[in-house]
């Protein structure tokens, strides 16, 4: 099985939010950077919209950015949008009861 190339593509919304675009399999690979990008983004104190709707794959690893990333935003320093995803990984979300806390938003608010 081909492992779809993970691409996280980084932009700047009107209001100043920093979008996440993120393609491929969030994984045990690519979760790392992720993570540490958000960590970044929430020290600077700048809102994020990570988009998920082009992701083919999530395992676990995905959940636990995910999650984390929701936990750490909670402090309210900086926001957090989630685009969800469709398919296989929006599966994941909901058989592990995530889909009921992430901050969703639909992305049309480009």
């Amino acid at each position: 099985m081909q492992r779809d190339e993970f691409e996280v593509v980084e932009d700047e919304m009107p209001d100043g939010t920093r979008r996440l675009a993120l393609s491929g399999e969030l994984d045990m690979v690519s979760s790392p950077e992720v993570v540490a990008r958000l960590e970044e983004l929430k020290e600077q104190g700048v809102a994020v919209r990570l988009d998920l709707t082009r992701l083919s794959f999530m395992d676990s690893t995905g959940v636990r950015a995910l999650y984390t990333a929701v936990k750490n935003a909670q402090d309210g320093s900086t926001a957090l949008q989630i685009v969800p995803p469709e398919g296989e990984p929006w599966r994941v979300l909901e058989i592990t009861g995530l889909h009921r806390i992430l901050p969703f938003v639909n992305d049309d608010a480009s």
